[in-house]
């Protein structure tokens, strides 16, 4: 006998049930406005997009690229995962998000004696660094 979850991403199980699936295909890491300014270094006025753009072992999502094509001043056609400029852009956010997340997840296993959600943050967190490390070896 099997039991269901349904198709959610680690956060959502970790949170409404408290485990995480290694490997899960339907994980994903969230990039964020601030994420991508922070490796640009520009200062844009850009509407809330941070739940539209994520990345997946797969690489970063079409809004993704077209928000950091936008921000690179490249022009928006099909062909934007082959765009040199826009990939190198997006293997910097990524890089950048990585770095983050991996001080975090440090900052995690240094705690002594972690609670049982704590393992699981830890194993959310880290699915997620496996992610980013899969999008940045693209």
């Amino acid at each position: 006998m099997f039991i269901s979850y349904g198709t959610h991403d680690n956060l959502t199980l970790c949170l409404e049930y408290g485990f995480v699936i290694p490997k899960n295909p339907h994980d994903r890491v969230i990039i964020n406005e601030e994420d991508i300014v922070q490796v640009l270094k520009q200062n844009f006025e850009l509407e809330n997009q941070s739940d539209l753009m994520w990345c997946t072992r797969e690489g970063l999502n079409w809004t993704g690229l077209v928000f950091v094509a936008k921000c690179v001043g490249q022009t928006v056609n099909g062909y934007l995962a082959h765009n040199k400029m826009v990939l190198r852009c997006v293997q910097n956010i990524v890089m950048s998000k990585l770095q983050i997340l991996d001080n975090d997840l440090k900052n995690l296993q240094s705690e002594k004696n972690p609670s049982e959600s704590l393992q699981v943050m830890i194993e959310l967190l880290s699915e997620h660094i496996n992610i980013l490390q899969c999008c940045r070896d693209l």
